[in-house]
């Protein structure tokens, strides 16, 4: 139902100002999939120490220091993906900008 409501807005009336988030998302998806994943992979290597000495991860680095202090901890994680995904769609967003679209 939401599916034909939204074919309706889109595609029927027109209204498409506001899909240009999602078209960022939708023109590059599978780059956009390598890019998050390479961004995934990459931070959990473990680059610094809790004062513990236990090995720490960019990503719990990041947490800990920017989010966990300023949202808590279900808040902060909520703030960490959110700025994750947000890294991934400028990144889609750059190249839609530059109408850069990989098809395989």
């Amino acid at each position: 139902m939401f599916l034909g409501i939204l074919l309706w807005i889109i595609d029927i009336k027109g209204y498409t100002k506001w899909t240009r988030p999602f078209q960022v998302f939708g023109m590059n998806p599978i780059i956009l999939y390598v890019i998050a994943e390479f961004l995934a992979i990459t931070f959990w290597i473990k680059v610094a120490k809790t004062p513990a000495g236990e090995p720490l991860s960019i990503t719990g680095w990041i947490y800990n220091n920017v989010f966990l202090p300023f949202a808590g901890t279900f808040n902060g994680s909520l703030l960490y993906a959110l700025t994750f995904t947000l890294v991934c769609w400028f990144a889609g967003w750059i190249l839609f900008y530059k109408k850069i679209f990989i098809k395989l």
